[in-house]
């Protein structure tokens, strides 16, 4: 314990949590009601999908030009104009409402995200021992799951109250959401300020060759953040939907399933650095899929609202427990030149598998077949 602990005792360590945390909440809160607030203006669950597949790709793409911009321009200003690209638009996602205008600005936000996380993760990767690196991405989804945690509280208590005082309480939760992400934008430069001669001269190396070894271990690593994110999209986009499809239940009370799923995750977040040291990580990674697989295709089977809440949790729990794993070793398993490309990779496959599975699962959702979806995620995991 003492080891998880002491990833906190740097400085620019705890600016890049307290970053994450205020991501998560601002995510949190537009997760739980973007989809709202586009179906309250019109918008159909089939043009929803379309939306998040062309931003999810976009975002997907958007690796490419950081990773050659990496080789010239120092890693501290491509990360804060990420961190400009994802607050600034989303100021603007409260006023937007066609799929067209939407797509375009939530492209701008997950670009600005992808670099933030691939950027971010690189850097904070270069402040701790390799040794503590699953600890710090622990870390990471622990703060990152604790503000969508808030952020379900926040729209759970406040929603109603906000009815009472606007037409338009969907809007105002949003423009809460942006207010945060630019709180956000000021941790990610405290972040990397003040970084030491022997970071900066790290930072500011130029990239030497990529070896053959990295090279396989990088198609590895596309390749499980592909059918991952292709899995979970469903649940990152469409969970509000499928549960009001599955169960028929109020917003609100999907808020507080939110809100607790995000209790689940962190257990599952914290177990990874404490089991990877008894159980090898490939083992502790591919059994934790199996598992997660079949809680999907028994929630898909339609066993209630107590089982099916109970199947989604841990299907949520073991994919949280794999994540720290999977970003530890897109940093550990590629020499140094490789880092940001593994990292990059690592995040651009998983959001880009989730951006071709969100138009099926928009699709689907459209056509009321939320178990055919949830086989579908089971099929990638």
């Amino acid at each position: 314990m003492s080891q998880i602990l002491s990833v906190l005792n740097r400085p620019r360590i705890k600016a890049f949590l307290t970053a994450t945390f205020l991501m998560g909440t601002s995510n949190g809160i537009f997760d739980a009601v973007y989809n709202f607030y586009l179906v309250g203006r019109g918008v159909e669950e089939s043009h929803l999908g379309l939306i998040y597949g062309v931003a999810t790709a976009i975002m997907g793409l958007a690796v490419f030009p950081a990773l050659w911009l990496n080789r010239r321009v120092r890693k501290e200003r491509l990360l804060l104009a990420a961190a400009l690209i994802y607050a600034l638009p989303f100021l603007t996602l409260p006023f937007v409402t066609g799929p067209v205008a939407a797509a375009a600005v939530l492209s701008l936000v997950l670009a600005g995200m992808l670099g933030m996380l691939s950027v971010g993760n690189a850097i904070a990767s270069e402040d701790v021992p390799a040794a503590e690196r699953t600890y710090l991405f622990s870390w990471f989804f622990v703060l990152y799951l604790g503000g969508g945690f808030v952020a379900g509280i926040l729209v759970a208590t406040t929603l109603q109250p906000l009815r009472a005082m606007t037409a338009d309480p969907y809007r105002a939760l949003l423009l809460g959401a942006a207010g945060l992400a630019l709180l956000m934008l000021a941790a990610r430069t405290a972040s990397v300020a003040k970084r030491n001669n022997a970071s900066e001269a790290a930072s500011a190396q130029t990239p030497g060759m990529v070896t053959n070894c990295d090279k396989r271990a990088i198609c590895r690593i596309t390749v499980i953040g592909l059918l991952l994110g292709g899995s979970m999209a469903l649940f990152f986009r469409f969970t509000n939907l499928l549960f009001e499809q599955a169960l028929g239940i109020s917003p609100e009370a999907i808020a507080v399933v939110l809100s607790t799923d995000k209790l689940v995750s962190l257990v599952g977040a914290l177990a990874a650095p404490l089991l990877v040291t008894k159980v090898p990580q490939r083992i502790s990674f591919l059994v934790a899929g199996a598992v997660a697989s079949l809680a999907l295709v028994l929630q898909g089977l339609g066993p209630g609202l107590l089982m099916f809440v109970v199947f989604y949790l841990v299907r949520l729990l073991l994919n949280y427990f794999q994540m720290p794993i999977l970003d530890s070793a897109a940093v550990s398993v590629v020499s140094r030149p490789a880092v940001m490309a593994s990292s990059g990779m690592r995040q651009a496959s998983f959001y880009t598998g989730g951006a071709f599975s969100a138009v099926l699962y928009g699709w689907l959702l459209n056509h009321q077949m939320w178990d055919v979806a949830l086989f579908a995620a089971a099929g990638m995991v």
